[in-house]
C-alpha cells in the first residue's frame, strides 16, 4: 500500500512512525471524492431550483392569464349593474357556467361571468414558500387580491339569484 507521506517522525515515546500509516491515500481520496460529490451535489440541486421556480412561473402566469380575463369581464358586469335602467338575471348552464342576462325592452345582453383560478398556488404554495421566499411574499399579495375577488364575485352571483338579497338591490335586479 502506498502512503501519501512516507517521512519518518519521532512521537514522545522516542518511538518512529510513518506519517502515512495515519492518512493512508486511499482515506484523501475517499475525502476528495466526497468533496468533488458535495461541490457536484449542490450546484445539481441550485439548478433544479431554477428550474422549479421557472416552472412555477409559467404556470402561474397561464393562471394570471385566465384571472385577467375574469376581472376584464367582472368589470364590464359590475357597470352593466350599475345601468338602473337594465333588468338583471343569472342563467347557469348545465355544464355549471355563469351567464348574467341584462335586459331593456327588447335589447337584451348576455355575458358570462368567468371564474376566477388559483389552483396551482393553492397546491404548491408551501413548496412556493421553501423554494423561493421573495417571490413567494410577491405572489401571495396577487393571491390575496384573487381571492377577494372570488368572493366578490359569489356575492355578486348570490345577490342576483337570491330573491331576499334582491331586496337590498332593487331596482338593479328583475324581480321573479
Amino acid at each position: 500500500m502506498r502512503y501519501l507521506c512516507s517521512a519518518r517522525h519521532e512521537l514522545e515515546g522516542g518511538q518512529m512512525t510513518e506519517l502515512g500509516k495515519v492518512l493512508p491515500i486511499t482515506v484523501v481520496a475517499a475525502i476528495i471524492l466526497f468533496f468533488i460529490k458535495e461541490v457536484f451535489e449542490f450546484f445539481k440541486k441550485r439548478a433544479e431550483k431554477k428550474r422549479k421556480v421557472s416552472a412555477y412561473k409559467i404556470l402561474l402566469a397561464e393562471e394570471m392569464a385566465k384571472n385577467s380575463w375574469s376581472i376584464f369581464g367582472l368589470r364590464r358586469i359590475v357597470e352593466r349593474l350599475q345601468d338602473h335602467s337594465l333588468v338583471h338575471e343569472v342563467i347557469r348552464g348545465a355544464d355549471g357556467a355563469c351567464h348574467l342576462k341584462s335586459s331593456r325592452d327588447e335589447e337584451v345582453v348576455k355575458g358570462i361571468v368567468l371564474p376566477f383560478h388559483s389552483s396551482i398556488f393553492d397546491k404548491h404554495i408551501v413548496d412556493l414558500a421553501v423554494i423561493d421566499k421573495k417571490f413567494f411574499t410577491q405572489l401571495r399579495d396577487t393571491y390575496q387580491a384573487i381571492a377577494d375577488a372570488k368572493v366578490s364575485r359569489s356575492t355578486m352571483l348570490e345577490m342576483c339569484e337570491d330573491q331576499n338579497l334582491k331586496f337590498f338591490l332593487t331596482p338593479i335586479f328583475k324581480e321573479s
